[in-house]
């Protein structure tokens, strides 16, 4: 009975998990300027009836502007950009992957830094319970 009790507290914390994620890709989704509006996305977001879904589903999967047709959709503006406009854009775009590129570097290393951290502190607790379990054993 204990195996089965370990195995079902696993697995709640296994879909505790993947509610956790879901709910962090549909915050990140709902936030993008873009796929916020998308009709697809909207249809997943509030679709409550099974034959509407079905239907919303198959006409998705019909998308013809799927892969490199999706730039047919592309439009370009009625009127011209400003120049200067669309290089600042366009600058402060290129700072901000910058930036981000190296702070998704310095995260990368820190992670790694923690994971070496935990394993050794973690095999040294190990060790330290065998050692005592050794010595309980050796009284007994």
């Amino acid at each position: 009975m204990g195996h089965l009790t370990i195995f079902f507290r696993y697995e709640e914390q296994f879909i505790e998990h993947r509610k956790t994620q879901l709910q962090a890709f549909v915050n990140c989704v709902c936030r993008h300027p873009v796929l916020s509006r998308s009709e697809v996305w909207m249809h997943f977001i509030t679709c409550t009836n099974d034959k509407q879904w079905k239907q919303g589903k198959r006409k998705a999967e019909k998308d013809e502007l799927i892969g490199a047709k999706l730039f047919l959709a592309i439009r370009s503006p009625d009127k011209e950009l400003e120049g200067f406009l669309v290089e600042q854009e366009t600058e402060d775009c290129s700072r901000f992957v910058s930036a981000m590129d190296q702070a998704v570097k310095i995260l990368s290393v820190n992670a790694v830094e923690q994971a070496k951290r935990l394993q050794t502190s973690y095999n040294r607790d190990c060790q330290k319970v065998g050692y005592l379990l050794i010595a309980i054993i050796a009284q007994v």
